[in-house]
């Protein structure tokens, strides 16, 4: 697929599943609260989705300054909007 000039098919993100059970695991107010594999694999597909999203929307303003690369300050421009979508 192809958004813009991007080509979408090439980017790959992975997340370890241990990685983001120990994340959540922090937030759990009650230490007996359980997470199922099968949830852990959703909130994996919404954080790829989640990056996906940022790595393009990044791109594509480091692309409308006439940056090469992405910077930090291209994150920060983007994320307003981003979080609004993904509410």
């Amino acid at each position: 697929m192809d958004i813009e000039g991007y080509d979408i098919s090439k980017l790959t993100s992975k997340f370890k599943i241990e990685a983001l059970r120990e994340i959540l695991k922090v937030h759990f107010v009650d230490s007996k609260t359980r997470i199922t594999e099968d949830t852990l694999q959703l909130v994996a597909e919404v954080v790829r989705v989640l990056t996906t999203e940022a790595t393009l929307r990044a791109g594509r303003q480091a692309h409308i300054e006439g940056m090469t690369e992405v910077r930090v300050s291209h994150v920060e421009k983007i994320l307003p909007q981003l979080m609004l979508d993904f509410i």
